[in-house]
């Protein structure tokens, strides 16, 4: 399953044009960065960046799963500035499950 952490990574990479600077944004070593790109790749059965010299540029492929991605990510965000009924107590004392947000990338913090 593609997961919001690598949605995150991909949207951070067509952010920075680059692995590396991706994983800078969102404090991801670039090996795991990359790891979810190459996974969304796989699931998706098809190449959605293209890597130069100088770092990567989305294909066309790419491109509309990067706006696509956006919009999840927003939605995602928007879940948890959505008040909510209390919870039970059990629940509440195990503590909040919030993500963080980096360069305003969505990322699971669990």
């Amino acid at each position: 399953m593609i997961s919001a952490t690598h949605l995150a990574s991909f949207v951070a990479v067509a952010q920075a044009g680059s692995v590396t600077g991706a994983a800078a944004l969102l404090s991801y070593s670039t090996s795991a960065v990359s790891a979810h790109v190459k996974y969304i790749e796989r699931r998706l059965g098809t190449r959605l960046v293209r890597r130069t010299g100088s770092g990567c540029v989305l294909t066309h492929e790419g491109q509309r799963v990067a706006e696509l991605a956006r919009g999840i990510l927003e939605q995602y965000d928007a879940l948890w500035d959505t008040p909510l009924d209390p919870v039970p107590a059990a629940a509440a004392a195990a503590g909040p499950r919030r993500p963080t947000v980096a360069q305003g990338v969505a990322r699971l913090d669990m």
